[in-house]
């Protein structure tokens, strides 16, 4: 058996790539009592530096990245524009809101970016009772579920990204471990994930963020997570992902005319492509113990396996 303490390289990168996804997930956390600001301090900053520099796409998702960091830093400061800001004295850009103030107005009340999958679907009726019974088939058989009183459900987009966590984590523990057939379910589990659910709409949700927020912290973040997404798609070879579109101008709501983001139509969201075939979510990774309530995302995502 492999020496758990003497880890390979491709174990230190796994757990690099689920630390991305553990860190981005807690910016979308209900914030409770001001939770959200709370928890995006300088340990999460730091949190995403070190998984993005040690990230096989570094080249690439440096910039969103910095994106990020540049938004966090006057998350305080300055509004996008004049919406919902007050005027400074002397001119110049308006007083902006905080974080748990952006996202009350951006993910709660009016919703005016959901931030579930069903949201984005195109099957109104049967497409949402389906895709919730995948994830929480998903979840369960990975030894995990959303924590009562989270006020998230399991299609939530930061319980998704903590779920792709998990996945990862869990690869690169029996990868550690010399599990192979344990490492490919794990590793086929994360391509029939991200093909079925969470490739396909994030593009539109970023998208939609993009148009609406009025700081720039939100949008920086859900692009850099749609980044190391895309990444994580075609590094597994996961399939053609699923159509997703943006419901919002079909209904002619307040952003129904905006423009879409350069280069990208909201209507048809980029297929992030890679060969081979997805894996059935029911596939079984093992005998391995319940992880427990790992939701919020603020908890810990290591796997607890048999040694």
């Amino acid at each position: 058996m492999t020496d758990p303490t003497e880890p390979y390289a491709e174990d230190v990168e796994l757990m690099g790539r689920a630390q991305l996804f553990h860190a981005l997930a807690r910016a979308f956390q209900y914030p409770v009592a001001g939770l959200t600001d709370d928890v995006l301090d300088e340990e999460f900053l730091a949190a995403l530096s070190e998984s993005v520099t040690c990230h096989p796409a570094a080249g690439s998702l440096a910039p969103l990245f910095e994106a990020v960091e540049e938004a966090f830093s006057s998350r305080n400061g300055s509004a996008r524009g004049n919406r919902g800001g007050a005027e400074v004295a002397g001119g110049g850009e308006s007083a902006g809101p905080t974080i748990s103030e952006e996202y009350t107005y951006l993910f709660l009340r009016r919703t005016k970016v959901p931030l579930t999958e069903a949201s984005y679907g195109l099957e109104l009726t049967f497409g949402r009772p389906r895709d919730m019974a995948d994830l929480a088939s998903l979840q369960e058989t990975f030894g995990v579920r959303v924590a009562p009183g989270t006020c998230m459900s399991a299609d939530h987009l930061g319980v998704q990204l903590e779920f792709l966590a998990v996945l990862l984590a869990k690869e690169a523990y029996a990868r550690a471990y010399g599990w192979e057939d344990e490492a490919e379910t794990c590793r086929a589990a994360r391509a029939h994930y991200l093909t079925e659910h969470l490739t396909g709409w994030l593009p539109i949700l970023s998208v939609r963020v993009e148009r609406s927020a009025r700081l720039r912290f939100f949008p920086a973040v859900v692009a850099l997570a749609e980044g190391a997404v895309r990444w994580e798609h075609s590094e597994c070879g996961a399939g053609e992902v699923r159509q997703y579109y943006d419901r919002s101008k079909l209904k002619g709501g307040d952003d129904a005319d905006a423009p879409a983001k350069a280069g990208e139509s909201a209507d048809a969201p980029s297929k992030a492509g890679g060969a081979g075939e997805s894996a059935g979510a029911g596939e079984d990774p093992g005998d391995w113990p319940d992880t427990g309530s790992v939701f919020p995302c603020g908890s810990c995502i290591s796997p607890q396996l048999p040694k």
